[in-house]
């Protein structure tokens, strides 16, 4: 078969493709459910005697075909969902770089793990060298696609991930408290209150946080405490890396009670955040979390001294430090 017969059989199946402006409509335009992402794809793979797949899979995206295919190997080309009008197309680019491999239908189990941020040339290199033992590729939407792996290898596959990016891991959020003594009959009680908190701030900058955020005072006036909704930023900064913001707001109420000898105070808050490095934010990645806690807890991840026993007309300032676990 010449050259130019191959490129007019591939431009006839080309224009027999659909167009994809002209697709039918997704289900969850047309009223349906949404459809669900499938772990397992319909896949042929076509084992290549002397061509590059990866140079195959580079002439045949900028042709646009609408299914990817995906290098797996030295010598192997994945192809996810492909119509028989995309398999023809396939098989004419493979023609052209060697006398023809006939593609082998089967049926691939393929795990999509998302990779974020992370560096695909990092990724491929680290999974190069720790010789994981499974077929994987890496797609256009940022996924690490796991062939035919095992429960226990897919497993690794996400630690790995979760290694190597730790600052999207989730994030847990920490309570210190602080009272201080002002008069409730003053229009600003709390004015006074941020040179009380100059040894937390030093503490906690000396633990490796680049900025604390300060909620604000809540100044218990009664028993029955009250509500409130605030928010604020830590910023954290490991050796050599760019500084890592944990955006987040507290809605909860504050309940003080008396048994009869001290009083403590009791604060249940939402917390609700995101994740910001630099000028980029990861989309997708919020944490919350249902944080219930008390004065007179004695933690170790709580870093300020227990402060005393918290009465009537005291200003509690809550400083709220952010890990990675």
């Amino acid at each position: 078969m010449t050259t130019s017969t191959l490129k007019l059989r591939r431009m006839l199946i080309l224009m027999a493709l659909p167009l994809p402006g002209l697709a039918a409509p997704p289900e969850s335009q047309t009223g349906g459910a949404e459809p669900k992402q499938e772990t397992a794809a319909k896949a042929k793979v076509i084992e290549l005697r002397k061509a590059d797949p990866y140079d195959i899979s580079n002439h045949l995206r900028k042709w646009k075909i609408g299914c990817p295919v995906i290098p797996v190997g030295g010598k192997t080309l994945m192809v996810l969902n492909p119509s028989p009008e995309q398999m023809e197309v396939i098989r004419a680019v493979v023609d052209e770089y060697e006398e023809y491999a006939d593609p082998v239908e089967t049926r691939l189990r393929v795990e999509f793990l998302p990779i974020g941020s992370l560096s695909r040339n990092r990724l491929n290199a680290t999974l190069y060298v720790l010789g994981k033992g499974f077929r994987y590729a890496i797609d256009e939407s940022r996924n690490l696609l796991i062939v035919n792996g095992t429960a226990e290898q897919i497993e690794a596959a996400r630690r790995l991930l979760r290694k190597l990016q730790p600052d999207q891991r989730p994030v847990t959020l920490y309570f210190t408290f602080l009272s201080a003594r002002v008069n409730p009959d003053d229009e600003k009680p709390a004015s006074n209150l941020p040179d009380a908190l100059q040894p937390v701030t030093e503490t906690l900058r000396r633990s490796g946080f680049a900025d604390i955020a300060l909620v604000a005072p809540i100044v218990v006036h009664t028993s029955a405490g009250g509500a409130f909704e605030t928010s604020g930023m830590i910023a954290t900064a490991e050796e050599g890396e760019s500084s890592v913001r944990h955006e987040f707001a507290l809605h909860g109420s504050i309940h003080l009670e008396d048994d009869g000898e001290k009083a403590f105070l009791t604060v249940t808050a939402r917390v609700e955040g995101s994740y910001r490095k630099g000028q980029s934010h990861y989309n997708g990645d919020v944490f919350s979390a249902n944080v219930t806690t008390a004065l007179e807890m004695d933690k170790p991840t709580l870093l300020a001294a227990s402060p005393a026993p918290v009465e009537n007309g005291d200003a509690v300032i809550l400083v709220v430090r952010a890990e990675n676990r």
